[in-house]
Formats: C-alpha cells, sequence, structure tokens
C-alpha cells in the first residue's frame, strides 16, 4: 500500500512541478498618438478601395438581407435568419467572384 502512496505522490508533484506559472505581461509602452503637419491620411479612401459599395449595385443580390445579426454570447443563428443563411450560401456556391466579410 505504501508503494502506491509513493508513486501517487511522485506523479503529483511531477504534475504540479510541469504546470508552469502564468507569465506577467508587462504594461506596453506609451505611444506618440499626434499626426504629422498634415493631419491624418486619408490613404484609401477613393473610389477604387475596398468598400466602395460595389455588392450594392450587384443585381444578382435581389432581396436578400445584408446583415445577419446574433444573440448576445452566442454564435447560432436565429430561426428567422436560417433561411436567410441559406438563400447566401446558394448564392455564393453560384458565383465564386462573390466575397463575403464576417465581422464579429
Amino acid at each position: 500500500m505504501s508503494h502506491i502512496k509513493l508513486v501517487a505522490v511522485g506523479l503529483l508533484a511531477a504534475l504540479l512541478a510541469g504546470c508552469p506559472s502564468s507569465p506577467s505581461v508587462p504594461d506596453p509602452e506609451p505611444t506618440d498618438t499626434t499626426y504629422g503637419s498634415d493631419g491624418a491620411s486619408t490613404d484609401g479612401m477613393n473610389d477604387g478601395g475596398m468598400g466602395a459599395g460595389e455588392y450594392l449595385d450587384d443585381p444578382s443580390a435581389g432581396e436578400l438581407g445584408m446583415v445577419i445579426y446574433f444573440d448576445f454570447d452566442s454564435s447560432e443563428v436565429r430561426p428567422q435568419d436560417q433561411d436567410l443563411v441559406a438563400r447566401h450560401a446558394v448564392q455564393i456556391g453560384n458565383d465564386m467572384r462573390i466575397r463575403v466579410r464576417l465581422e464579429g
């Protein structure tokens, strides 16, 4: 019986020794948030950039909604939105040029 206790204590000690403590993360150094003499840059805010709204002019989009909201702290699609997700899936499957952006 003492042999089993000795093995159990040894395994427990090995387990505790193998668990590293979480390293402390130092606070980041403050950065300079001022802009140059020209102010903030607006590069990328032109007609050809992403987010220019081309998908809104897509005639094949039809009546599909563009935004689907989820309940707080949930990844489940609401029952009333499942049909919309299915229709989007069909449209995306039929046209490989379509781009999708998921945010969350």
